[in-house]
């Protein structure tokens, strides 16, 4: 699935010449999942479109220490998932 999304997002740069690509995957209603299925969206971007504003503010950024907690967490998890 990486590859095709690569694959597509080159071509959808070369096609639009954007500022930028987002790409993204929303999961559950938190995320506003929209089609309960996985899929990829995969979007050209302009500085300062505005489209897919994530935070309406800048968030706060976490600590290096905080960070490396959030990251043994999810190491955990993953050592749980084999």
């Amino acid at each position: 699935m990486i590859q095709a999304v690569s694959r597509v997002s080159t071509a959808v740069n070369s096609a639009f010449k954007p500022d930028g690509v987002s790409i993204w995957q929303s999961n559950g209603p938190g995320a506003h999942q929209e089609v309960p299925h996985l899929h990829i969206h995969i979007h050209p971007r302009w500085t300062n479109d505005t489209v897919l504003k994530i935070y309406a503010e800048n968030p706060d950024r976490p600590s290096p220490e905080v960070l490396e907690q959030r990251a043994e967490l999810i190491r955990t998890h993953l050592m749980e998932d084999k």
